[in-house]
């Protein structure tokens, strides 16, 4: 009887010791790349395994959704990315492309004018490239937003324009809640409004959307 409630002790446990195992921590830094300013660093630890982005550099978390997370996981990873979508202070680095992994150039040849980008923005960038790795050059190739009203890049201290795609990211955040698959496909939520990012390919266009959904497995996780 003794050894009966152990077990059924251990069972009841499971999810809590099972938690335990699993921790995300996101934080600003002040560090000095280009500027002396802030970053955003990522350490997730899990079953003994710690995966940490290099401050101001993105390419260590390429894929890092495809490293064995269960749903829950990946969704808290991306709440505690979430609030730093309001965060409007300087990134320490300058804009650069995001393309080198695969080798491709910037899309259309379009190179940013300011010298500048955000914490919010960086937030954003690291999702990207966390969740999409490689082929999140189809959509960001730098980490700079561009205004398709206007036609023009978006200044980088714009609160109002960050903030108009940064809800676009708040959305599928929330909805991954509910719905918890993740696929190549969440792509084409982002660049959907007037807000968009600057060098990216026009993804959900006739020629762009099926490339991506011929050439790059649909549901990879």
């Amino acid at each position: 009887m003794k050894y009966l409630l152990v077990f059924f002790f251990l069972v009841a446990s499971l999810p809590e010791i099972l938690a335990q195992n699993f921790k995300v921590e996101v934080s600003k830094i002040g560090q000095f790349i280009d500027y002396d300013a802030f970053v955003l660093k990522v350490v997730i630890s899990k079953n003994g395994e710690v995966y940490e982005s290099e401050p101001g550099k993105y390419f260590n978390i390429y894929n890092l959704f495809r490293m064995g997370f269960t749903d829950d996981e990946r969704y808290q990873i991306l709440k505690k990315i979430e609030p730093y979508f309001k965060d409007y202070t300087l990134c320490a680095r300058k804009p650069r492309a995001f393309y080198l992994v695969s080798g491709n150039p910037p899309r259309g040849g379009v190179f940013p004018k300011g010298q500048k980008y955000t914490i919010a923005v960086e937030a954003m960038i690291i999702i990207n490239y966390m969740m999409f790795g490689d082929e999140a050059s189809f959509l960001s190739t730098f980490p700079v937003l561009y205004d398709r009203c206007t036609k023009t890049e978006v200044a980088y201290d714009d609160k109002e324009k960050i903030s108009c795609l940064a809800n676009s990211y708040k959305e599928w955040i929330e909805s991954k809640k509910s719905s918890g698959k993740y696929s190549i496909k969440d792509i084409f939520s982002f660049d959907n409004g007037r807000i968009t990012w600057l060098g990216g390919d026009n993804i959900n266009s006739d020629e762009i959307r099926p490339f991506i959904l011929t050439s790059v497995r649909g549901d990879f996780y």
